[in-house]
């Protein structure tokens, strides 16, 4: 029985939230991407970007893939290597490369029934510097993500149902 029930609740989550620490900001995209899937292996469309970057060492408004709205994830994963960014708002969309521009274009994403009815394989909503909402579809093992994001420092972590009322923009 009681595997029938973590089963139903697992199957309920789209998402986790947390919180970077204001008094201590240290936020790595990458490593909580990485918990997901493997950025390189997607194409990614950014649909809001407000985003600072130090620049010899003034921090400076910067738009991640020299502003353009689609990008390959080994571009991607790049930046978010070399770059010490500082997103202020920031949402990124992750697709299978096989799925075309038009096509991601033409399915704008701004809750969760059309996150669930989209092929977007993953969302990341970044708010405010400090709030970060990640929708992911198919999360095999909640438990350890839930570990993994605590050891590294974040906090107020909780899941994200599906029957929630998320607005991403």
């Amino acid at each position: 029985m009681n595997e029938i029930k973590k089963g139903v609740v697992q199957m309920n989550k789209i998402g986790i939230y947390l919180e970077v620490p204001e008094d201590n900001y240290n936020l790595n995209i990458e490593s909580i991407l990485e918990l997901f899937l493997k950025i390189e292996d997607y194409n990614w469309r950014i649909t809001e970007n407000d985003v600072l970057a130090k620049i010899n060492d003034d921090w400076e408004t910067y738009s991640f893939l020299s502003e353009e709205e689609f990008g390959n994830g080994s571009n991607l994963k790049k930046e978010l290597q070399e770059i010490d960014y500082y997103p202020i708002f920031l949402n990124l969309e992750a697709y299978q490369p096989e799925i075309t521009i038009l096509e991601i274009k033409n399915t704008p994403i701004y809750n969760i029934p059309e996150f669930l009815n989209s092929k977007c394989s993953l969302k990341i909503v970044i708010i405010d510097c400090y709030e970060i909402a990640i929708f992911v579809k198919n999360i095999k093992d909640f438990p350890n993500i839930q570990q993994e994001i605590l050891s590294q420092g974040y906090e107020n972590f909780r899941f994200i149902d599906k029957s929630a009322n998320w607005r991403f923009s």
